[in-house]
């Protein structure tokens, strides 16, 4: 849902799935804050008689995303990783599908592919105040699906 033709925070869902694509890791309903932005490699070419050129070449995607924790899905998330990790088992990535209403009513899908999640804040417990929690995530690379 659009305002006045711009994009506001409405008009993207997130859809984060584990391995395989199979296993939503959290509720897109549960999702407050999403951001993801491209990385890059920088080189140069430097010819002997000219200026340098400078290079850029993507090398994946990172971002967070974030959560009111309704439940123990992140903290059960974490934990079996770290258990997966050291008991040596074969930590495989995920996905995240991204979904955007634009102004027009199409809609724009990106898929993230080869994703890692990292829960980076499982949040702070206050008195009469909604624990949030923060994820990182990196991806291989993003693509358009529609």
């Amino acid at each position: 849902m659009p305002v006045n033709g711009y994009t506001v925070g409405r008009d993207v869902t997130v859809t984060i799935s584990g391995a395989g694509g199979n296993n939503i890791i959290i509720s897109s309903d549960q999702v407050t804050h999403f951001e993801a932005r491209p990385v890059k490699r920088q080189d140069w070419a430097r010819p002997l008689n000219l200026p340098p050129r400078p290079l850029y070449m993507p090398d994946g995607w990172q971002g967070t995303f974030e959560v009111d924790r309704a439940d123990a899905t992140l903290d059960s998330y974490q934990a079996d990783l770290e258990s997966e990790f050291w008991n040596g088992q074969n930590i495989l990535a995920g996905t995240l599908l991204e979904t955007i209403t634009e102004d027009d009513g199409s809609v724009t899908q990106y898929q993230f592919d080869g994703v890692m999640y990292w829960v980076e804040e499982p949040g702070a417990f206050r008195v009469d105040g909604i624990v949030r929690q923060r994820v990182e995530f990196c991806a291989g690379r993003r693509r358009r699906t529609s």
